[in-house]
Formats: C-alpha cells, sequence, structure tokens
C-alpha cells in the first residue's frame, strides 16, 4: 500500500518480531497502559482493535480511531491502554513510568508496559526511569525488543556488554533475556513480569533476542547488513517456528492453516476496502484534538489531596 502511494508516512514493519507484542499484550487488563512500539498493529489486534477503525486511521479517514489524525505510527486508543508512539526515542520511557506512577498512588492493580528497541535503552530517560521505578516499586514492565539494528547501526557499534538486561542489577531490579522468536518463552516471561507488578513487588526488564527482518522503515535499502544475515535469522521466525511446533503436535492440520489464513485475509480486505470509501475529516477538524481540555483523574485526585 505505500509502495503504490496509498499509505502516507512511514512503515515500521514488525515481520519477525510477533511473538514479543503478542506475547507481552496478551497478559494486559483493561486500566492497563502500554506504549506503541515496532509491534503495536499486533499489540492492537491482540487487545481486540477493530481492522476497520485500524485501517481508516492508517487512511486518514474520519472513522480511524484518532480521527485520522494519527496515522500508521501515532495510532492510539484509549480504550485498550493504547498511549500511542513517540517521534522522540525515549520519550515513552518517562510516560509510561508516569503511567505505573498514577496507578500506584490511586492504588489500581493496573500496570504499565513499556516497549522499546536496543537502540533506546542508551537514552538518559531510560536509566532515570529504571531508576524510579525500582525506588518506588513501581508496577512496571520494561519491555526491551533487542532486534540487533538501531536503523543502520549494530549492536556492537552501540555498547560493550551483551545483554541489556545485565543493566537492571545497577538498580536492584530483575533482569531477564529470553529468546524473543519463541512465543511461549515470551509468554512466560511477560507473565510473571506482569504478576510480580500487579503484586506490588516492582519493575522487572525483559530482552527479547530477536531480528529485525525488514528495514528499518519500508525505504531503507538495508546496505549496511548482508542478505546471508538476514536469511540465517529468517529460520527463526517466530511464526514458522510456532507453526511448525504446532503441526508436529498435531495441534493443527495444514488445511486448518490455509482455511485461516483465507479468513484473516477476508477480514483484512473488507477492512481495507470499508476505509477506502470512508470520509476524509472536514478542515474544520484541523485544529481540534490538540490540547488535552479536561484535568486528568490523577490531577483531580492530587488536587483533592492537597486541598
Amino acid at each position: 500500500m505505500q509502495q503504490r502511494g496509498e499509505l502516507v508516512g512511514l512503515v515500521h514493519s514488525c515481520i519477525g518480531q510477533e511473538a514479543i507484542p503478542v506475547g507481552v499484550t496478551i497478559h494486559l487488563q483493561k486500566g492497563d497502559g502500554w506504549n506503541c512500539a515496532r509491534g503495536h498493529i499486533q499489540s492492537n489486534i491482540t487487545l481486540g482493535m477493530d481492522l476497520q477503525g485500524m485501517f481508516s486511521e492508517f487512511l486518514g479517514k474520519k472513522s480511524g480511531y484518532c480521527k485520522g489524525k494519527g496515522g500508521k505510527v501515532h495510532l492510539c486508543m484509549k480504550e485498550i491502554g493504547n498511549m500511542g508512539f513517540r517521534g522522540i526515542q525515549g520519550g515513552f520511557f518517562p510516560l509510561t513510568t508516569g503511567v505505573a506512577l498514577a496507578h500506584k498512588y490511586l492504588k489500581r492493580k493496573n500496570v504499565a508496559v513499556c516497549f522499546f528497541g536496543d537502540g533506546a535503552s542508551n537514552q538518559g530517560t531510560f536509566f532515570e526511569s529504571l531508576n524510579m521505578a525500582s525506588l518506588y516499586k513501581l508496577p512496571i514492565v520494561f519491555a526491551c525488543a533487542n532486534n540487533q539494528w538501531s536503523i543502520s547501526t549494530p549492536l556492537s557499534d552501540q555498547m560493550l556488554i551483551e545483554n541489556i538486561a545485565d543493566r537492571a542489577s545497577a538498580f536492584s531490579l530483575p533482569g531477564m533475556v529470553v529468546d524473543g522468536n519463541d512465543i511461549e518463552a515470551v509468554y512466560e516471561a511477560a507473565g510473571e513480569a506482569i504478576e510480580r507488578a500487579r503484586r506490588g513487588e516492582g519493575p522487572t526488564l525483559l530482552e527479547f533476542k530477536t531480528y529485525r527482518m525488514r528495514g528499518h522503515q519500508e525505504a531503507d535499502l538495508q546496505k549496511y547488513r548482508t542478505q546471508e544475515e538476514v536469511e540465517k535469522w529468517r529460520e527463526k521466525d517466530p511464526l514458522k517456528r510456532y507453526t511448525e511446533k504446532c503441526l508436529k503436535m498435531k495441534v493443527i492440520t495444514e488445511p486448518e492453516i490455509e482455511k485461516l489464513k483465507a479468513q484473516f485475509q477476508k477480514e483484512i480486505d473488507e477492512a481495507l476496502e470499508f476505509a477506502r470509501k470512508a470520509p476524509y475529516p472536514d478542515v474544520e477538524e484541523l485544529t481540534t484534538d490538540v490540547y488535552w481540555n479536561e484535568p486528568t483523574d490523577l490531577c483531580k485526585s492530587a488536587y483533592k489531596h492537597t486541598n
């Protein structure tokens, strides 16, 4: 769609990393908060976002979840806890930490999940947020998708340590390295960390080792890496691995897989057709939804306590 010029804006593919958004967000409940990252499409689908509204947003249509103003990159949805994405790398660390602080301050049993990549872990906000989350035992899980490349910079050129999760020890919180291409491993590690946060035992840093199969964005020519490296990781693709495992365990059959694929493709085609026919927002909508005009629940609560 982007190559045809039908979809305006950047497309950051999550191909090869789908196990992380699915395996983590499947544990989230109503009232939990999380930020968009490379896998926000999968997270949204997992939590029940309607494809018609999603595609409408991608095409800048009025029927989109952000009235066509967010597009693919800045898609968000309050009802499922999706806080959206920030163009500034590392900008989401203090935001999700703030959500976790609000949960604890208001005595909610909710958690926050901060999705980010290996490159963002070198931002100062990462260390500040881990320190604050650890100090106050905030209910947050930091979920790093280490896909080996920060745009065109390899991990070895960014840091001397082998594991980003090793940084957790500096803040006296658990750090765990997980196979990010194994959806069951992601599911188990994320479930344990999220439940730990719900129990009031504080934050966890999870590092999911994975690989970015496509470029940083679809216009990326990827001259900085070899095709042999990409093909090596393609064999570890989480969809391929889990499908083969399910077939071996006789949980599903090849005909059932093909039937599901056809069903999913039909849902996608119908949603896309709806979005194509949907109207664009009126020009008068351009300056609306720019500022938040009402005090948040946290602000109201803080005002009540101080007066």
